[in-house]
Order: C-alpha cells, then structure tokens, then sequence
C-alpha cells in the first residue's frame, strides 16, 4: 500500500495538503516552523505526516467564537 493511500496514516506532505484541503507550501512551513510533526524514516530523504497530527492541528486552529 503506498503512504499517500487514503487508507494509510502517512500521508506525503502534498496529500497532507489536500486532506486539509490547503496549498501545499502553508503546510511545509508549519512542518518547518514545528507547527505540524513530521515522520522521518532513517536513511531516507522523503518525510510523511500522521493523519492523526493533521487532525491535532485542526483542533488547535479552531475558532471558539468566545
């Protein structure tokens, strides 16, 4: 199966991106900036992020309204 599977919990940073439902390049800044958590495989350049972080940092940007 491969990470940017809709079934998977790693998602490449561009299928991250469109889980969200935004661009691309917002999403590698709060991965850069520490916002978002990466997974980084050993011995590998690519990086992946967890689906359950994605929605961790949905919650933390909503809006209460208070």
């Amino acid at each position: 199966m491969k990470a940017e599977s809709s079934a998977g919990r790693l998602l490449t940073a561009k299928s991250a991106a469109q889980y969200l439902g935004v661009p691309y390049t917002p999403l590698r800044d709060w991965a850069h900036r520490g916002i978002l958590p990466v997974v980084r495989v050993p011995e590998c350049r690519r990086w992946w992020i967890d689906r359950h972080d994605l929605d961790r940092v949905v919650e933390r940007f909503k809006e209460t309204g208070d």
